[in-house]
């Protein structure tokens, strides 16, 4: 039976470098997925990537994370065209 990372969803293969997540672990990957307003969550013993790890706990790119969330919810204001107004006149 395979098993997947809980941060990124992909399968864990014997050659990628993987650890299974202590408590204070899990509480710090549980911490940065409410900062990223993310729905991951992991408990101790799940197995994830180092690699995903590494870069989802990584202040730096939590920092981008936000910014393009931040960017996504703002509405932009379209600009209107007359010409594609039903009731075109002069």
């Amino acid at each position: 039976m395979m098993t997947e990372c809980k941060i990124c969803q992909q399968p864990l293969l014997e050659t990628e470098q993987t650890r299974a997540v202590g408590e204070r672990g899990a509480n710090n990957i549980n911490e940065k997925s409410e900062i990223r307003q993310s729905s991951i969550r992991v408990e101790k013993g799940d197995v994830v990537h180092i690699k995903c790890q590494q870069n989802w706990i990584n202040k730096d790119r939590i920092a981008v994370a936000v910014k393009n969330l931040s960017t996504e919810s703002k509405t932009t204001d379209t600009c209107r065209l007359r010409s594609s107004t039903p009731t075109f006149e002069f």
